[in-house]
């Protein structure tokens, strides 16, 4: 259910209070409220995506419990107001704190000065706990236990157990993971948390979101009492985070839907496809289909993952929409494991669909082992994935040993120069790569991602003439035709490239071409890591 003007988006803040108060455009999740109230586990956690809705969700579960606000007004005409939870409304002391903004190198200081503050507007001053009061020095050991210290203090005074939620736990260090001091904080993040989630008396739920989920050898060692609802096990907490098919169809005309599907949706939680809350929103509000969701940490620590040939060679062939991949996933992740040099395919695969950056398709098991039972489709799941993708590759490949892709393409009018500058260009860029059977689909996918770096109107696999051509460019000074063969040898380049140009002439590939500029033939033969272009102008 929608509230709110429509009119009226907030793509910057997370304050479920403004957001109703402010009349903005509100998709109605307060049945997260009433799962979490119903749910008997004393420590909950939910991996989803950045940008899909978890802060909101969690600033209003805060807005609701909380027993210094009076905010029952702001529920109105929501789900939560018929539910029988609704009496819990203002009963409980809440601790919200949000990791997404602490830094590694002052984790510990701003931790515990936030609870310091939110001890001080919590407890009356004269009621305040001496430990409390003198703000416990910044040091693992004692530190890390401050926070139990001020629930026990709320309970002495109150009576009432606390909520303690926490928003993007994992945050800081999924973007530290190679910082020397990465332990040191693990062990510290670690400690406060057992501290504050297993065996508190204090404690009345806890509540925390995060991308990955890190194993409890890791990072829960002291727990054995969480839950774990995370993107790969379906739950009633599916629809609870982002948007549902039932939701666009309120947001979107039926023209528009597809569009959005194409460009948004398919990032799969348990049972349900999901679109990014905060793409459709960046869409309705500014009226363009683009990759509104911008790179985090976890796509620059995919970015270095994604060195290795096989993996590199596997994403460019999803960029060309030939490819995914059949793999065992491990929804646990290790901090180890994804800090070491090699990073083994399933936990890279893993992080790629916890970050939102990949999805997957359940494998039905082909047998009866445990592997055969963890095996997944796995795929670029839309438009704008796509492009963050794209753009991750060809930023580490628009560049060769003297030159720049830009350089090779502005020299395209001296023909037998820039067919050498492409070749060697071509080259040097397949010390990426893998040499096999689909060596001319690499060349492809190459050349198409450097054109449509350079900014130029690319089509790929277009009808004209008699068939289909490989790739055709057109800019405002010229067009350019592409077709690439593979060779058998080495010395069947020159032979292979000169059958590419002749495929263009005797299929008619040129009627693509329209207007006074003029056109260039590109034939590329390719074998192994090496590659031969021919250049003409069409006459």
């Amino acid at each position: 259910m929608l509230i709110g003007d429509r009119n009226n988006i907030d793509l910057g803040s997370s304050d479920f209070k403004r957001f109703i108060e402010n009349n903005n455009l509100y998709i109605d999740k307060s049945i997260f409220i009433e799962h979490i109230l119903q749910d008997s586990s004393s420590v909950l956690l939910f991996t989803r995506p950045r940008r899909m809705g978890k802060s909101l969700n969690l600033d209003m579960l805060t807005t609701f419990l909380d027993f210094h606000q009076k905010s029952k007004h702001l529920f109105k005409n929501l789900h939560i107001e018929s539910s029988t939870f609704f009496k819990e409304c203002n009963q409980h002391p809440v601790i919200h704190l949000d990791f997404k903004n602490y830094s590694i190198r002052d984790f510990k200081y701003t931790l515990e000065n936030d609870l310091a503050e939110l001890a001080d507007s919590m407890i009356p001053d004269e009621q305040i706990n001496i430990e409390v009061k003198l703000r416990i020095p910044s040091h693992a050991e004692r530190g890390a236990g401050f926070i139990v210290k001020i629930m026990k203090n709320i309970y002495d005074i109150y009576g009432k157990q606390t909520y303690i939620i926490i928003d993007e736990y994992d945050k800081v260090l999924m973007d530290n993971l190679n910082h020397p001091d990465l332990e040191e904080l693990k062990s510290y993040i670690s400690q406060f948390l057992t501290n504050a989630l297993k065996g508190n008396k204090y404690l009345a739920r806890g509540i925390l979101t995060g991308v990955s989920k890190i194993t409890k050898e890791s990072m829960f060692s002291g727990l054995n009492n969480i839950v774990s609802y995370d993107i790969f096990t379906p739950s009633i907490y599916d629809d609870d985070f982002s948007l549902t098919d039932a939701d666009i169809l309120d947001l979107v005309n039926q023209e528009h839907l597809q569009d959005i599907k194409e460009w948004y949706n398919n990032m799969r939680i348990g049972n349900s496809k999901l679109y990014n809350i905060y793409s459709v929103m960046s869409y309705l509000k500014k009226g363009t289909l683009d990759p509104h969701w911008v790179n985090s940490g976890t796509m620059s620590i995919l970015s270095e993952m994604i060195k290795t040939p096989d993996r590199l060679e596997t994403i460019t062939k999803m960029l060309l929409g030939k490819e995914h991949i059949i793999i065992e996933l491990q929804p646990d992740l290790e901090l180890r494991q994804i800090t070491v040099p090699y990073v083994q395919d399933k936990h890279f695969y893993t992080l790629a669909i916890q970050a939102g950056y990949l999805t997957y398709d359940p494998i039905a098991s082909t047998g009866n082992s445990f592997r055969d039972r963890t095996k997944y489709k796995v795929y670029i799941p839309n438009h704008e994935s796509w492009f963050v993708w794209h753009d991750s590759i060809l930023e580490k490949m628009h560049s060769g040993p003297h030159r720049t892709i830009y350089d090779v393409f502005s020299n395209i009018r001296n023909t037998s120069n820039f067919s050498m500058y492409l070749s060697e260009f071509l080259s040097f860029q397949l010390s990426f790569f893998d040499t096999g059977k689909e060596i001319e689909a690499i060349y492809h996918s190459l050349v198409f991602g450097m054109l449509l770096t350079l900014r130029y109107d690319c089509t790929s696999n277009g009808e004209a003439g008699l068939g289909r051509y490989d790739l055709y460019v057109k800019s405002p000074e010229f067009g350019i035709l592409i077709e690439f063969k593979m060779a058998s040898s080495v010395d069947k380049l020159n032979g292979r490239a000169i059958e590419a140009l002749k495929q263009i002439d005797n299929k008619m590939y040129y009627q693509a071409h329209t207007g006074p500029t003029p056109l260039y033939k590109i034939g590329i033969a390719c074998y192994k890591k090496q590659c031969l272009v021919i250049t003409a102008i069409h006459k």
